[in-house]
């Protein structure tokens, strides 16, 4: 089976990478929890790692995963076969307005072409909460760099499109939301937003 950039990361042999990831999900599993759910969407959900951890959990009653990516889907059927996530497109999500308590978009809008768009589309979607998360910057490059990733790019990732620091996130977040939590687990920032 082909796996993909983001299942590897997850898979990593690297000790302090996985003590990060954890420290990274828990801290949105425990933002998710404040909010108590009944539906929850996670816009981007790769392999269902964070869809499963929120099931574990007790979050939600009606939980939906959307990924573009046949080969991230292809791994959360096989690994995950009790989740429930679809092909989807994060700029026309095949949702009604306000279908969900709690829409989670983490990892996902640092590769986009065009984040605005899909902003307003899980504003759209989304009938009250949202939680994402996004690299740190320049903390997540500079991590990168110091364990010796994409040394040549001093630390950047290719597939990075778009680089915030905590404080352009939350502004460009609150466009759309009003964010009433933001945590920083290294090198990462999570917001948690209020639909307006």
């Amino acid at each position: 089976m082909t796996l993909t950039a983001n299942y590897r990361k997850y898979h990593s042999g690297n000790p302090l990478q996985r003590r990060f990831l954890e420290r990274l999900l828990t801290q949105i599993v425990r933002q998710a929890r404040i909010i108590h759910p009944k539906s929850v969407l996670d816009a981007g959900c790769g392999e269902g790692f964070l869809l499963e951890r929120l099931q574990h959990a007790g979050i939600g009653v009606k939980n939906i995963g959307v990924d573009h990516s046949d080969t991230a889907l292809a791994i959360a059927h096989k690994e995950r076969p009790e989740l429930s996530v679809h092909k989807g497109d994060l700029y026309k999500l095949p949702f009604k307005d306000n279908s969900f308590d709690l829409v989670l978009c983490c990892e996902v809008f640092q590769h986009l072409k065009d984040p605005k768009k899909a902003l307003k589309e899980l504003h759209r979607v989304a009938k009250q909460y949202v939680i994402f998360s996004v690299p740190n910057e320049p903390l997540f490059k500079t991590a990168n760099f110091m364990r010796g990733k994409h040394v040549l790019s001093l630390g950047d990732d290719a597939s990075h499109l778009n680089h915030w620091s905590g404080d352009s996130f939350e502004e460009f977040v609150s466009k759309y939301f009003t964010v009433f939590t933001r945590k920083q687990p290294f090198p990462w920032t999570i917001l948690v937003g209020e639909k307006r």
